[in-house]
């Protein structure tokens, strides 16, 4: 008879055994925002470090998009036509600078971790994948925002297209 082995790990993380083989300091079950992540001495353990750093980034970035401040100040209307109201665009966009700095140190320390283990180009491939097409969302709505803010005055409604 085969005997039963279980642990008590969450089905939603590696189990705590993979964790050990790998030499991670903390659980996976612990990572997220509140906790920070593992802290591996594998090869690579460093590469996973920042991809769940980029991870955490990317969703915090979803929240601030999913802000219904976000939807009804900053939406596609908003940015096309430059007119919004500024206390808004301020306050829902108040952590994009620092998600900014995050994303650039990220850009810069994960590419010093691949270079252990990848070559020139699969590091220019991921940071094409991963890197860059969230460097331009942040940077659309970083724009919009600025231009936005940098008003001084606002046309009366309806508003119309200058062309």
């Amino acid at each position: 008879m085969a005997k039963d082995v279980s642990y008590n790990d969450s089905p939603l993380s590696p189990p705590t055994e993979v964790a050990k083989i790998l030499q991670c300091e903390q659980p996976y079950a612990l990572i997220g925002s509140a906790f920070g992540s593992p802290k591996c001495s594998f090869p690579g353990g460093s590469i996973l470090e920042y991809v769940l750093h980029l991870q955490q980034l990317k969703q915090e970035f979803e929240t601030i998009l999913d802000d219904s401040k976000v939807r009804g100040w900053l939406n596609e209307y908003n940015i096309e036509h430059a007119f919004s109201n500024p206390i808004y665009v301020e306050s829902v966009t108040a952590s994009l600078s620092r998600i900014r700095s995050e994303l650039n140190l990220i850009d810069n320390e994960i590419v010093t971790a691949m270079i252990d283990v990848y070559d020139n180009y699969t590091i220019d491939e991921w940071k094409e994948t991963y890197i860059k097409p969230f460097e331009k969302k942040i940077n659309s709505l970083w724009d919009a925002k600025n231009t936005i803010l940098s008003k001084e005055s606002w046309p009366r409604r309806p508003l119309h297209d200058e062309t």
